[in-house]
């Protein structure tokens, strides 16, 4: 069981520096871990991150956005009767160069940006007793050293600032570093998405999609569209169908994509998340983060009156008998069904705290899980400040 107790963000930190707009983020996470079984430690951990970046204009329109992030972690606890502790360090220096180019056609602009990343990560120092177990981003952090080249072209709406349609290609170079596989260059990507809303009281009805193909091996790696309608009070109905990609988006927070340009990295080379989970490699394969799927993803919620909001989650998966038969064995888990998620959340009237409580089932993962949080501050604007509890992200 996990309790996170104490989380703190600032984001978006100005502070003038030589004239220069110095950008800071900091966020720190206190959780605590009771033992699911004998042989687990029970801890305290403490992550610390920090990100600062330094935008400077350059002639002809580039901008060029240094960056230096930092991750600390710490555990301390119990184990057999003995006390532990550990603490892990990476840093992360990255680069971008960027040019934006931007036409306004009245209600639509439209955005061309061409870029060049470099990131480098050089260690990842882990010192302490090896018997944390927690399978997450922490754990999966790993030495880097990549560059990538991207091309992006977008539509915005002149008003909102919504994007409504975006095209993007890039090709990334692993450069090697430390005990990683040889250097190689990964395959042309093509990407896009798009989105179109059509407002009529009292519901929205938004159609989206959104794929990515491997040019190279013809792959398509994600392919999926849906559609959703929204009550301005909050209700919401949304249908997704299609493939799910199969390297992690670059918005998940999830190492290495959190530290490094996602896809950059053949899955093959991540570190085995089977080694930080008491599961075999085959009894983990088909359920790895990155590991994609064809199905239906199905997600409602409501808001019988405005502080209270229900939300239920439901994701089909129509993976492959064979696959299911090698990674679960005569376990019989063979459900149509990959996860579902039911949700009631209570936001205050003063919108100043919230609470929630959700009841979770997956196909791997015998029995339930249940997350329950209660929010007692947020001071800013903003998605810190406002709106409804967002049932997907606890």
């Amino acid at each position: 069981m996990r309790y996170r107790f104490l989380e703190a963000m600032l984001s978006e930190a100005p502070t003038p520096l030589f004239g220069l707009p110095l950008m800071g983020e900091g966020r720190v996470l206190v959780s605590t871990f009771s033992a699911p079984r004998p042989d687990a430690a029970r801890f305290v951990r403490a992550d610390l991150r920090t990100v600062v970046s330094l935008p400077i204009d350059l002639p002809l329109g580039l901008v060029l956005e240094p960056e230096l992030a930092a991750r600390a972690t710490v555990w301390a606890g119990r184990f057999e009767s003995r006390s532990v502790s550990a603490i892990r360090l990476a840093y992360r220096l990255g680069t971008r160069l960027h040019l934006d180019l931007w036409r306004d056609f009245g209600s639509v602009a439209h955005q061309i940006r061409p870029s060049l990343e470099h990131v480098l990560l050089p260690t990842v120092e882990y010192r302490g007793d090896q018997v944390f177990d927690t399978a997450d981003e922490v754990d999966l952090l790993k030495q880097v050293h990549q560059v990538r080249a991207r091309l992006d072209t977008a539509l915005y709406d002149s008003k909102t600032g919504a994007r409504w349609a975006h095209l993007g290609a890039w090709v990334g170079r692993d450069l090697g570093w430390g005990d990683q596989a040889a250097a190689g260059t990964s395959e042309l990507v093509l990407t896009g998405d798009g989105r179109l809303d059509r407002p009529s009281w009292p519901v929205v009805l938004s159609a989206q999609g959104r794929a990515a193909l491997r040019l190279d091996s013809g792959v398509v790696t994600e392919a999926k569209a849906g559609l959703a309608l929204s009550s301005r009070r909050g209700d919401r109905l949304a249908v997704t169908y299609g493939r799910w990609s199969s390297t992690r988006p670059e918005f998940a927070q999830i190492a290495p994509e959190e530290l490094v340009p996602s896809g950059t990295i053949d899955p093959a080379q991540y570190l085995a998340y089977a080694d930080y989970v008491p599961l075999g490699v085959v009894d983990k394969r088909a359920h790895l983060p990155w590991s994609g799927f064809d199905g239906l993803v199905i997600s409602a919620q409501a808001r019988p009156f405005t502080p209270l909001t229900l939300g239920f989650d439901i994701t089909l998966g129509f993976d492959d008998p064979a696959v299911l038969a090698q990674a679960y064995g005569a376990s019989g888990q063979t459900s149509v069904v990959r996860n579902t998620r039911t949700t009631v959340g209570w936001n205050s009237p003063c919108k100043c705290w919230n609470a929630y409580v959700a009841v979770s089932t997956a196909r791997d993962r015998d029995g339930f899980q249940v997350d329950f949080g209660l929010d007692l501050a947020r001071l800013g604007g903003g998605a810190f400040g406002a709106g409804a509890l967002n049932l997907k992200e606890p």
